[in-house]
C-alpha cells in the first residue's frame, strides 16, 4: 500500500493545474452499497470499510464512469447551494481520503494540441 508521501502531488494541486485534465474513477478494488442516504464502502483489498454522507454519496455516485474534475464540480454546483470555492476545497478533501483509503483512481490525460498550436 504506498503511503501518502509517495504520491507525487495533492488533488488540490492536480486540480488547480489540470482541472480538466484530471479524471478520477472508482478504484477496481471498491465495492458500495446505498444504505439510506450513505454509501458504504468496502476497499476489498484492504478490508477497510468507510461510510460517505448524502454529499459524499452523491459524489460516489457521480463516479459510477470515470469523470474529470471539473465536470465533477460542475456536476455538484448544479446539485447544491454552494460557492465554486467552497466545493471544490470540499471535494478535494473528500477526493483526498478517498484516494488514501484506494478507493478512487486518478489519471491526468495529456493535454490536447489544438490545431492553430501545431501550426
Amino acid at each position: 500500500m504506498p503511503n501518502k508521501s509517495s504520491y507525487v502531488a495533492g488533488i488540490t494541486e492536480l486540480s488547480d493545474q489540470h482541472a480538466g485534465q484530471l479524471v478520477i474513477s472508482r478504484s477496481r478494488r471498491s465495492l458500495s452499497t446505498v444504505v439510506d442516504e450513505e454509501t458504504d464502502l468496502l476497499n476489498t483489498y484492504t478490508g477497510r470499510y468507510n461510510c460517505l454522507d448524502p454529499v459524499g454519496s452523491a459524489v460516489w455516485r457521480h463516479l459510477q464512469e470515470p469523470v474529470s474534475y471539473t465536470d465533477l464540480l460542475t456536476k455538484l454546483l448544479e446539485e447544491y447551494d454552494v460557492t465554486a470555492a467552497q466545493c471544490s476545497t470540499d471535494l478535494c478533501t473528500l477526493l483526498e481520503q478517498l484516494r488514501a483509503e484506494q478507493l478512487i483512481e486518478l489519471v491526468i490525460l495529456p493535454q490536447q494540441k489544438t490545431a492553430a498550436a501545431g501550426r
